[in-house]
This record gives C-alpha cells, sequence and structure tokens, in this order.
C-alpha cells in the first residue's frame, strides 16, 4: 500500500471510530442495526474487526453507521425503474430503533423503492423491510412489504398494525370486535389469536404485496 492509500485507509478507520463513539451503541447493538438495515446478519466480532481496519467497509455499511451517528448518509442511487412510471414509495425499516422495533414515521425512513402495482391510486402507500419471521413464509426476515395505510385488511391478509405508542407490528388480520383487534402469526405458531385492545391501536394498514430478498 502506498503512501497515499495509507493515509486514506487510516483516515477511514478514523471516521469509524468516530462514527460509533457518536451513536453511542454497543458492538452488539451496532451489529444489530447493520443487520435490520441491510438485511444481512451482523455480530459483535464483525463491528470489531471493522473497527480496527481488519475488515474492509462497503459504502452501504458507511452510509447506515453515518445514518446510526446522526451524520448525512451519501447520495442514495435511484429507484431502480421496476414499473413504467418510475414511482416510488418511502421505504421504513429500523435506522433509530431500539431492537426489533418497527416505526412507520419520518425518523425510521431508510430508503424509496419503486411503487407496487397494488399501491397505484393511493396517495398512502408505503414499504416496509420484515425483520424476524414472525409471518413467515409470507414475509421472510429481509423481504419488503407494501401496504396502504388506514385501509382495511380482508381476513387472513397481512396487516401493519401502528400502535399508540408508535411501535408497529406486522400479522394476519383475523377481525376485530367494537373492543378487540384480533391477529395471527406463523412462527411460532400458535392457535390462539392475538388480541390488542383497540384503545391501543393508533391505525391499521393492509400490506398489498411484498418483494423477496434483502432490501
Amino acid at each position: 500500500m502506498d503512501d497515499s492509500a495509507d493515509r486514506r485507509e487510516r483516515k477511514r478507520n478514523k471516521e469509524i471510530d468516530d462514527l460509533l463513539a457518536a451513536s453511542g451503541r454497543t458492538q452488539e447493538e451496532v451489529a444489530n442495526y447493520l443487520t435490520r438495515r441491510t438485511g444481512r446478519e451482523y455480530h459483535n466480532y464483525i463491528v470489531s474487526r471493522m473497527a480496527s481496519g481488519d475488515r474492509r467497509i462497503t459504502a452501504e455499511e458507511m452510509d447506515a453507521l453515518r445514518e446510526l451517528a446522526g451524520a448525512p448518509a451519501s447520495a442514495p442511487p435511484a429507484a431502480p425503474q421496476l414499473t413504467e412510471t418510475g414511482e416510488a414509495v418511502p421505504l421504513f425499516g429500523y435506522a433509530n430503533a431500539a431492537g426489533a422495533i418497527l416505526r412507520i414515521n419520518e425518523d425510521q425512513r431508510v430508503g424509496v423503492v419503486p411503487i407496487h402495482p397494488s399501491q397505484r391510486g393511493s396517495r398512502a402507500a408505503y414499504a416496509f423491510i420484515c425483520f424476524g419471521d414472525s409471518v413467515a413464509p409470507r414475509l421472510n426476515h429481509g423481504d419488503v412489504g407494501y401496504a396502504v395505510r388506514n385501509r382495511t385488511p380482508a381476513k387472513g391478509q397481512l396487516c401493519v398494525v401502528r400502535r399508540i405508542d408508535g411501535d408497529a407490528i406486522v400479522k394476519f388480520y383475523e377481525g376485530q370486535d367494537e373492543r378487540t383487534l384480533f391477529l395471527m402469526q406463523l412462527s411460532p405458531k400458535t392457535d390462539q389469536k392475538i388480541s390488542i385492545p383497540l384503545r391501543e391501536v393508533d391505525g391499521l394498514d393492509a400490506v398489498v404485496g411484498a418483494s423477496f430478498g434483502p432490501g
């Protein structure tokens, strides 16, 4: 490695150190965040190798660390032209959440994706990254789901339940009465319906499509 390349590498390593310090997170928390953000599995030792310079860091990983630390990320690539018009919807993930928590609000926005055909005509469409396998195989960890805000799902349809506390969960809609929302999941499988008091629900969004694979 020549002197200029060595200087660039040292500068990059220092930026990684600074970002990790600025984030105020442990290596385990950073690893969990990178897993949610990229759809690939990270462990403490990978973050440690990044910090020590023993592992090269990708542009996507660097952007993720900048987001975690509150620094501006580099300009994202344009949304791929998967639709005739190239229309896009916001993509939400786990950028600022502690643990496996989804929130459908601007501080969780991680980018944009092309609109799903089933979302056309709606002004309240969005996409989200699935975390965990509670509704697999309909949506697996790392898959992207496409939802329409405040659209009541059909029985057995995936939905996003936005709770009053700000958290959102992805489950199968089973119905509701005047007081309670009933949901189901597939993993771990249970014959019991999941019950949520309607007073704890801020909104219910139908999931109308999915794309499979990380991000």
